[in-house]
């Protein structure tokens, strides 16, 4: 099963002086992302038929549950990336 990510931490440092960490609760746009699907299912339906002649349809018919893998799929993901004067660190949990 796959399970959308809750939180996102981001970590800003500077070389010298103190840092601002972020806790962003990503389980609030919950909601909204599924909206989104509700509303793109009827668009990909109506598409796919038209796509059948080409023999994609199977490729937009997949459009939106591969979109919520990838979401989904975010999870766990760390980035860190710095020079001489900061650093960034991105947590996806």
């Amino acid at each position: 099963m796959l399970i959308p990510p809750s939180m996102i931490y981001i970590r800003l440092r500077r070389r010298h002086g103190r840092g601002l960490w972020l806790l962003l609760p990503v389980f609030l746009a919950w909601p909204l992302l599924a909206a989104v699907e509700v509303l793109a299912v009827p668009v990909v339906a109506a598409t796919a038929p038209a796509a059948l002649p080409w023999g994609c349809s199977r490729t937009v018919l997949g459009f939106v549950p591969r979109m919520m893998e990838l979401f989904a799929s975010l999870r766990g993901l760390r980035v860190a990336t710095s020079n001489g004067e900061a650093e960034i660190r991105i947590v996806i949990l």
